[in-house]
């Protein structure tokens, strides 16, 4: 007799509860393009056990971008503006069961590159008068690509010139003699394979450097015939803005004698035949623009001139005895006199109406050497006896 035996499966509730109340979350890897939002239903591919739905919270933001949970279940996600790369945020799901039952998971957010616009930001920059500037647009612009930027000139100033500089800066050239606000456009472009432009203004201020014309005086002298001197018409002449003046033309109808500008400027008059010589010239300031005035020297070549005088050229005050002193034979003659002395930049460095006081070589009011020592070289003496005419000429002093 065979003996059937009965077996039952058992099935433990128990355990099938606590599986069925289970929630599983597994990672999300999506693709998106730089710039671009998202919705992401991370839900889609996780799973739930349990009773009710499932909820949604974030437990970490993405470090490029930001995160929102839209509807209790999807996530919206906003990549940081030219971001590209991978960005990174955890997110938590849970049942609606009497025990709920909790899972996390990873999203891993892979955003694509995509060509950006560049963005040029406005210049400025100031320049003096008549001297270019170099200004590198791009330092204030941004790229958001790897890419190069090129600098392209699309407007050019309306008061100079610019030039493109290496692709990159622009050399700007104010026009001659012009002072005043100028404006440029350019552009900077990448050199992706979509070419991506953006454009932007130079403000430029070209600043004024001259302000004063020069204040030019009328010069006279007396030279004898067949004399010749240097006459430092420019002594007497100012400008307002300090700047250094010289001779920039000589002009004449008519001349009995020689004229020349020496190398400081000052005027060489040879005398001819006697006479009067009537020379207009013309004074202009070192600087940008350059302002000029006109005035005249008026030669007196007499038919004699004081033959009595004798005034040396040169004299060596060194203190040997020899020529120690500039003295001028023959002026006891005169009752009253003036005697000056200028270096060659006009500077009054000796005074006298004393006959008993001869120049030593030394500057009487201004130092420029030990012990009130002057320094060897040339030097123009204006010499005016009573009632005569008023004598110029140079002296050369070598100790």
């Amino acid at each position: 007799m065979r003996r059937i035996l009965h077996c039952c499966i058992f099935i433990n509730f128990f355990f099938i509860d606590q599986l069925s109340a289970q929630v599983f979350a597994l990672d999300d890897d999506p693709v998106i393009n730089e710039d671009v939002s998202v919705f992401i239903d991370v839900q889609d591919n996780d799973l739930n056990l349990g009773a009710g739905s499932l909820y949604t919270f974030l437990i970490s933001a993405p470090p490029n971008g930001t995160a929102l949970v839209f509807d209790q279940d999807s996530i919206f996600y906003t990549p940081d503006l030219n971001f590209y790369g991978v960005d990174t945020f955890s997110y938590t799901i849970y049942n609606e069961d009497e025990i709920p039952s909790f899972a996390s998971a990873q999203v891993v957010i892979t955003v694509n590159p995509q060509p950006d616009f560049p963005l040029a930001q406005n210049d400025y920059d100031t320049t003096a008068i008549e001297t270019p500037v170099t200004i590198d647009v791009q330092t204030n612009d941004l790229n958001f690509d790897p890419e190069f930027l090129t600098t392209v000139l699309i407007t050019p100033p309306l008061n100079g010139t610019a030039e493109v500089l290496g692709g990159i800066s622009i050399l700007y050239t104010p026009s001659d003699d012009y002072s005043g606000d100028d404006i440029l456009q350019y552009a900077v472009c990448n050199s992706a394979a979509t070419t991506f432009c953006d454009t932007a203004t130079v403000f430029l201020h070209v600043i004024q450097t001259n302000f004063f014309y020069p204040v030019l005086e009328n010069d006279s002298a007396v030279i004898p015939i067949g004399g010749s001197a240097a006459i430092n018409v420019l002594a007497n002449d100012t400008d307002g803005d300090g700047d250094f003046l010289y001779v920039d033309d000589l002009l004449y109808s008519s001349l009995s004698g020689s004229i020349a500008i020496n190398l400081d400027f000052s005027v060489q008059y040879t005398a001819g035949e006697p006479g009067t010589d009537i020379i207009y010239y013309i004074g202009c300031d070192f600087n940008t623009p350059r302002y000029c005035d006109t005035a005249t020297l008026k030669v007196t070549v007499p038919v004699t001139l004081y033959y009595e005088l004798n005034i040396p050229n040169s004299f060596s005050p060194n203190g040997d005895g020899i020529n120690d002193y500039f003295l001028i034979e023959g002026l006891e003659i005169y009752s009253s006199f003036n005697l000056k002395i200028f270096n060659r930049w006009g500077d009054l460095v000796f005074e006298t109406t004393d006959k008993s006081i001869l120049w030593d070589g030394k500057a009487y009011g201004q130092v420029a050497l030990p012990e009130g020592k002057l320094p060897d070289g040339t030097y123009f003496y204006v010499l005016q006896p009573e009632n005569s005419l008023t004598l110029y000429g140079y002296i050369e002093m070598r100790r």
